[in-house]
Parts: C-alpha cells; structure tokens; sequence
C-alpha cells in the first residue's frame, strides 16, 4: 500500500458514496456535488487515518513523544525558551493526547460524511490540519537545518541532507504506512485547500438526515478500511470488526446522537488496544510469526549489495551541482577537490527494505553483544520486554573519615622495610545513590514473573530486556523484584516497537517470535505450554 493508491481509493470511494446519497432519496440535499465529494474523500480519509492509529494508539503517543523533544531543544535556544519546559509536562500525557487526537480524527470524518454541526465539523478540521501540517513542515523542514544549527535560525539553512531531519516519519497513518516526510507535508499542504473551502462554504454542506442512508455511508467507509487492512495481510482481530459494526449500527440512533455515542465507542476501543491489550492487528515488523533472524539477516545482507551509482557534487561557492556516474567521477575526481565541492554519494535501493528490524541489538549489562546469542536459540524461551523502569533516584552526600598514609623506607640488617605512617585524618565526600521504585509498576512485575520463573523451572530460558541504563540500577530493580532471571538492555524506541506493554511478555523459538502478550493478558505458564510449547 502506497500513498498513491490510498489516494485512488479513497477518491473512488469518495465519488460512490456521492453518487448513492444522490441516488437513494438524498438529490434535494446533495444540491453541490462538488463539496458532497470534498465532504465525503476528507472524511473518508480521516476515518481511515484515525482507524489505523485507533488500533495501536500508544505508536502515535511515541511518536508525539519524539516531537516533544524535539521541540523541547528547538526552544530552548530561542527568546521563547519558556515554552521548551512544557513539552516534557506534555510528553507524560502522550498517551492521552493520542487517543484524543484519535478520537477527534475519526469523529470529524464521520461528521464530514453526515454533515452534523457544520460551522464546528469545518473548524475543527482546519485546525487539525492546520496542526497536522506543523507537525509534518516541521520534520520535513528540519532537513535544510545542519548540525549545530537552531531551525529558527533561518538564514544558516543549507541544502536538504535527509539525515539532518529530527523526526524521520510523522505517523500520519501510524505504521501501516510510511511516507516520505516530504509527501506527508505536500499532503497536508493539498488537504489545506478542502479545509479553507469548508470554512467559507459549511452551511452548504450536505446533510444525511436518514438513518439508512448514514449506515450505508458509514458503513461502506469502515467495510473498504478493514478490506484494505486485510488486502495488506493483516490479520483482522474480532475487536476491531465489532468497532466497525457498531460504529455503522450507532448510525440508526438519532442525527446527533449517533455522532455522541461513536465518539465514545472510539475512546472505548481506542484505550481498550493498550490499557488491556496489545494490539491486536499488528502493523510493526515484530508481529507474531515473524521470523527476526531471518528478517535482520536479509536486510543486512541487503545493505551490504548496496552499490554507489553516481556521485553529486555541490560548488562551494556557486552553488553549481554536478551528477556523475560512479565510473566518470573515478576519471575525473581531481576535477573537483574537496576544498571547492561538497560529495554526496547516489546509492540504489536496498533489495530488502530497511526496517526497525535491523536495529535489533541486545547486550548484556557489561556491554557484550548477545544478539545473535538470542535469535539463534532455537528452543523456546520468553522475553520480559520494558522499555523504561519507572521509579525515581536520590543522591545524599556523606562526609566519611578518611586516613592518609605515608610509607617510611627503614634500613634494617636484612635491607629495607617499608612502614607505614599516619600523617592525618581528612574529611571525604561519599556519594551514595539510592532507588525509589514505583509500586504500582513493581506490581506489574509480578505476575509476569510467576510466568518467568514457572517458564525457567521447566527449562525455558526466562530474561528481561529494558532500555538502555546504568547497571547499578537494573541491579537494584532486580533486587526489588527479588528475581534472578538474568536483565539484558536494549534501545528504548526498539522495545516500544516489539510489544506495546510494559512489562510486555514475548515467546520466542529459533528467531521467530510465537506470541506476545501485554501483561494483563498473560496467562499461567501451563497454559502457554499447553497451547505453544507442545
């Protein structure tokens, strides 16, 4: 799936439901085709956007964590720096601010379709895109700024390097598509035309005032989202097929009503794909029956193929940008010294698509690389996964006695002695560290560790991964747990990618992943080897 068919089809879908809401009694209210299609292809597109985020909302709250760093860094070498300390207060609530972005999304698509509350359904999406578009210049932009350089500093941009862009993908469509950031800022930048026409013409739009005819659209938007989720092969979970049923069947209650009561359907079913579960349509790389091993070797093996196809050099000074291909650049490169042209190299495209899999590293607490330790181990083994250990840390200082020696070389008839001399007592600074963890989350722990522990008496290799930080912490949360199931580290971004559930649990057998569950869903041990171990 590409943006390019997304398009297409959400254009064909735009132009049937136009069509049959003339056709089905609907001609006196459907007076301007033009804007019922503009109402019916936004909304459609937003329904569709909000569906796929709906189904994994804390992918999107990780993704407005990382704008929130971001941003956080731009400001706080600006005259605005006193908003920079907001972004960290607002990251704590990602989660939340994800689900109502969700929410809003899918609600404004459905009342772009029915045509409910007109002057508020255009606003609010021209704000929302007017917000969307920020977000998507913003980490399209940040590829004109070099290192070292503030985005507001305007005048030391240079050329587009895609590897100065801050955030490498704006989760428009969560991951079940990965667009370019130049495509996403153009389609928000495109969407923005419908959105200023909305506002100067919103008491002309169509409105769905039967109860049929509002099913039926609804309907057709939800039965094309799951087809093409399914067409992508994804697995369609029940949860997600008995949010498309309702939401169509809340179509039949009253004109606003229905818009009400979807609105809290949505937050249900939003909050219900990770405050209870994982998700259960899995668009990331890690999804059950995914062979890791295999996967990280093809891409590897792909990167490595890639051949330099030209080279492209920029002048220093005019700015000139010549391309050669690899062959003529070797006959000529003395042409253009380094002192006068930048070098940038033009590569082919991988074979293999690069994907998060390739980040996948683990090492032990010392530091060794034990990665492919685990995706060769070919009996099956579960893996606690925690992206971050939650609990707080205090330094206290202590002044300790400390004594200082002086050696005195004495003569004695065998040679020379060494002794020893108290010259004087001083005072040392000691530092000691002490953990505070939070006891909500060491309560999480303990159910997954029934499962470890009961996995490790039967043989399975049981171990924890969490993101990246200093032993002497893992060790004290380890001694808090009381366990002594061994605790690996990880890139936190890759740990939030594998299972979206901290703790989360993962069952794994010669580098393919069986089956991932969140913590509240883990069952007892026995059961797991019942049903995948035997």
């Amino acid at each position: 799936m590409t943006i390019f068919h997304l398009t297409i089809g959400t254009l064909v879908v735009a132009f049937i439901l136009t069509v049959l809401q003339r056709t089905m009694g609907q001609r006196k209210l459907i007076q301007q085709p033009v804007l019922s299609f503009l109402q019916n292809a936004t909304g459609a597109l937003f329904i569709f956007s909000g569906l796929v985020k709906a189904v994994d909302p804390l992918g999107t709250a990780y993704k407005m964590e990382q704008y929130f760093a971001e941003f956080e860094a731009t400001f706080a070498d600006t005259s605005f720096s006193f908003l920079a300390s907001w972004f960290p207060a607002m990251a704590e609530y990602a989660a939340a601010f994800s689900v109502f972005m969700i929410v809003l999304e899918m609600a404004l698509g459905i009342m772009l379709i029915v045509g409910v509350a007109k002057r508020f359904t255009s606003w609010a999406f021209f704000l929302l895109l007017v917000f969307f578009t920020a977000l998507t210049g913003f980490t399209y932009l940040t590829g004109f700024v070099p290192e070292g350089v503030n985005f507001f500093e305007f005048s030391k941009w240079g050329k587009f390097v895609a590897t100065n862009m801050k955030v490498t993908d704006c989760g428009c469509f969560g991951d079940f598509i990965k667009l370019d950031p130049r495509v996403s800022f153009t389609k928000d930048l495109v969407l923005l035309i419908p959105g200023l026409i909305f506002l100067f013409r919103a008491q002309s739009f169509h409105q769905l005032t039967t109860a049929k005819l509002r099913a039926v659209s609804i309907g057709l938007v939800m039965l094309v989202s799951l087809a093409v989720i399914g067409w992508s092969g994804y697995t369609l979970g029940w949860r997600v097929i008995t949010f498309a049923v309702v939401l169509t069947a809340l179509q039949f209650l009253g004109f606003k009503v229905s818009v009400c009561a979807a609105v809290g359907v949505m937050l249900v079913y939003s909050l219900s794909n990770f405050l209870m579960d994982i998700p259960e349509v899995d668009f990331r790389p890690f999804r059950e029956g995914a062979n890791i091993a295999e996967r990280k070797a093809m891409e590897e093996e792909a990167e490595n193929n890639v051949e330099v196809l030209a080279y492209r050099m920029t002048n220093k000074s005019s700015g000139e940008v010549v391309e050669l291909p690899f062959d003529e650049y070797l006959a000529n490169y003395q042409q253009y010294p380094a002192e006068e042209w930048e070098l940038e190299q033009v590569k082919s495209e991988p074979a293999v698509a690069r994907t998060k899999v390739s980040d996948f590293e683990i090492t032990d607490l010392g530091g060794n690389d034990i990665t492919a330790a685990i995706l060769s181990e070919k009996p099956a083994h579960l893996m606690l996964v925690a992206y971050r250990l939650y609990g707080t840390e205090s330094t206290t200082t202590t002044m300790v006695p400390d004594s200082v020696f002086a050696v005195d070389t004495i003569v004695v008839d065998t040679g020379f002695q060494l002794s020893p001399r108290l010259v004087r007592v001083v005072q040392k600074e000691v530092r000691t560290t002490t953990y505070q963890w939070d006891e909500a989350y060491l309560a999480k722990w303990k159910k997954v560790l029934e499962v470890a522990h009961a996995a490790k008496e039967a043989g399975l290799k049981a171990y924890a991964v969490t993101a990246y930080s200093a032993p002497e912490r893992i060790k004290d949360f380890q001694q808090h747990l009381g366990t002594d199931i061994p605790f690996f580290t990880a890139d936190d971004i890759l740990l939030k990618t594998i299972v979206r559930s901290n703790p989360g649990a993962v069952l794994w057998r010669n580098g393919t992943i069986l089956r991932k569950w969140h913590y509240k869903t883990l069952p007892p041990f026995a059961e797991i080897q019942a049903k995948y171990l035997n």
